[in-house]
């Protein structure tokens, strides 16, 4: 997946990071235009990607409010065709913290991305609010592991043994998993 696409150059406090200015949008009713320009971005360079031989997966991060909007699945989906994509090569990534949500606002958005065949993938895990009922009820096809506890999985048998959990859970589940920031071998 990629990560950082969306940056705002401010002319007097610099480039100002997605959570400096995500809620901001939320609050002012402008989230679904922001997620419409992310999405379009990725699937074009999703494309262009594929056309230069890499055949690769873009992941987005959907917001808490962006995870009511029934409208979602056809617009990504009609993305994905205009661009000439595979519904499975875009990854909406999910915080875990995000899940403290309307359940069944969420229940049905991630059902009907599912159903288009978008990948739907928990992030942060073992970090924010997830309970093993959101892993069984909801969609999830990917766990991404957080990076505190693979970064510290090899000096610190704590983390090891969260981590060694979490991914065999994964595999239980028919979940890939993906480790964030991963520096040692």
């Amino acid at each position: 997946g990629v990560e950082g696409l969306l940056r705002f150059r401010h002319g007097e406090r610099g480039i100002l990071e997605p959570d400096s200015f995500i809620k901001t949008a939320e609050l002012g009713g402008r989230i679904a235009k922001l997620t419409d320009f992310v999405l379009d971005q990725a699937t074009q360079w999703c494309a262009v990607w594929q056309a230069a031989g890499w055949p690769l997966t873009v992941a987005v991060n959907l917001s808490k409010a962006g995870l009511g909007d029934l409208t979602l699945p056809d617009r990504a989906a009609a993305l994905c065709e205009q661009h000439g994509l595979a519904t499975g090569q875009l990854v909406f990534e999910l915080t875990e913290s995000s899940l403290a949500t309307v359940a069944t606002a969420l229940l049905e958005v991630t059902t009907r991305l599912r159903l288009k065949g978008f990948q739907l993938s928990l992030d942060d895990f073992g970090t924010g609010y997830a309970s093993l009922e959101e892993l069984r009820s909801l969609p999830f096809n990917e766990l991404k592991l957080d990076k505190q506890f693979v970064q510290a999985a090899g000096h610190d048998p704590r983390s090891r043994a969260i981590l060694e959990n979490a991914c065999r859970l994964a595999t239980e589940l028919k979940m890939s998993t993906v480790a964030e920031g991963v520096e040692t071998r």
